[in-house]
Formats: C-alpha cells, structure tokens, sequence
C-alpha cells in the first residue's frame, strides 16, 4: 500500500523535468534555418553599417583634408606669385637704378671729356695761316715774291712747327667765288693731303704765343705773271702748318689767291679760297 502511495509522488517530481525539456525542443524546432540566416543577415547589415559609417566618416575626414591642403597650397601660391612680383619689381627697379646711373656715368664722363677738351681748347697753340704779303712789288719783268704769314694765337708754345705749301696758276673764272672747276672737293682733298708733308719733329721750330713766322713764296713764270696782271689768271697758294702742343698734333690747311680786283681798278689783291682753310 505504501509503495502505491509513493508512486504518484514520483510522477509529480518528474514533470518539471520533463516540462523544460519538451520546452527546448520546442526551441529547437523555432531555430531554423531561416531563422539563422535571418538573424546573420540582421547583424551583416550591423556590421556593414558601422563599416559605411566609419568608411564614410574617413572619407568626410579625408576630404576635409584635402579641402584644407588645397587652400593651404593656394594660399601658398599666392604668396609665392606675390613674392615673384615683389622680385620682379625690384629686379626692374634695380635694372631702371643701374640704367640711371650708367646715364649720369655717361653724362660725368661726357662732361668730363669735354670740359678737358674745353680747358686744352683755351690753353693749347692755335697756329692761323693764310695772312700773306707781298715783298716787292709786282710787275712785268719781275717776280712774284711773297710771304705766308703764320702766328700762334694760343696760349701754349706750338713745338715742331711744320710747313709745307705748293704754288700753281689756274685760268681766271667768270665768278672767282663760284668756280666749281677750280674750287671742287677733289681740290678740297688735295689741301687737306698735303699736311701728310707737314708732320711735326724734333728739331724744328718752336713758335711761343704771339709769335709770327715766315714762309717765303716765289714764281717767275712771266707769262703767268703777264696773265695775272691782265685779269686772266688767278696765282693759288695751298698748304699746311703741322706742330705739336700738350702732347698732341695739330694741322692747319689753308689756300689763298692772288689776283685782280676787277671792283678795284684792276688792283691786285690776296683771297682766301673758299675751300681748303681749316684747322683742328
């Protein structure tokens, strides 16, 4: 009897057991397959959230960045663009400042050379030529003698003074002061080769300031002389006067004539040609 009594009591300490057990296969049964991808999917989708959101915040960063670099790189540029103008600019003024200064250079020098040129103008031997004069008097039968006079009319002594000239007889002209055919730039040249004669040396005179020296001039051709004295030829004198003064060489070319003065009663008298008196 008591074993029957007992029996019951062992069945009611089983069925919580028993309970939880079917519970879980119960479970069991509600995890399928489905139910397992589902949940997967569910924390893929976590996953790949969180990876776009980081993902996307590193881009967000990523352009800030390169926002910032960029601007940072302009304004870089900029300063190096106004860095290479400010350069520029003082490369141009710099250039402009050496241009400047090579002018005034230039003009000092300028200035320079011609106030030394200016002093030794004013200080240095001037020899003039071309005053002649006639010894005796002229007239058939007779020669022509005549005397270039050559004076220093500087202030420094004339050292080496040289001289050469040359006498010739041309035909009268219509116009003595317009005669192409005698006055012609090849004549020019002529005077002007003849102070390659004239060369100043040692040894020759030296004309101090205010002095005068002679050079005699003769001619003996009657007919010429018979020519001259009828108002059909002109007597030419050409030459020059060579010397040195401060250091340098100087030349005087000159050309007179002698001849009638028709507006003077047929007078004879001395000319300066109109070409070949110079002096440097």
């Amino acid at each position: 009897m008591e074993s029957s009594k007992e029996a019951p009591h062992t069945r009611s300490k089983q069925q919580p057991s028993n309970s939880v057990w079917c519970k879980c296969i119960e479970w069991r049964k509600l995890l399928t397959w489905e139910a397992v991808l589902t949940i997967a999917t569910i924390a893929l989708a976590g996953f790949t959230y969180l990876l776009w959101s980081d993902t996307h915040r590193l881009l967000v960063d990523a352009e800030r960045t390169a926002t910032q670099q960029a601007s940072d790189t302009q304004k870089s540029l900029t300063q190096i663009t106004r860095a290479a103008d400010a350069a520029t600019d003082s490369a141009t003024a710099m250039k402009n400042f050496v241009a400047a200064a090579a002018a005034q250079a230039g003009a000092a020098t300028k200035s320079a050379f011609i106030s030394e040129k200016s002093f030794v103008a004013s200080q240095r031997a001037w020899m003039t030529t071309g005053s002649p004069q006639s010894i005796d008097n002229i007239k058939v039968g007779a020669p022509i003698n005549i005397e270039m006079i050559s004076e220093n009319i500087g202030r420094s002594p004339a050292i080496g003074v040289s001289h050469h000239d040359i006498t010739t007889v041309f035909d009268m002209p219509e116009q003595l002061e317009y005669a192409p055919e005698i006055w012609s730039p090849d004549f020019g040249k002529v005077i002007r080769m003849s102070c390659s004669l004239a060369v100043p040396g040692n040894g020759r005179a030296t004309v101090f300031p205010g002095m005068k020296v002679t050079s005699p001039i003769h001619w003996n051709n009657q007919r010429d002389i018979e020519g001259i004295l009828n108002g059909k030829k002109i007597l030419v004198t050409y030459g020059c006067t060579g010397y040195l003064t401060m250091g340098e060489q100087h030349f005087t070319p000159y050309c007179i004539f002698l001849s009638v003065d028709k507006n003077t009663s047929n007078l004879l008298r001395f000319g300066s040609c109109p070409i070949g008196n110079d002096a440097n």
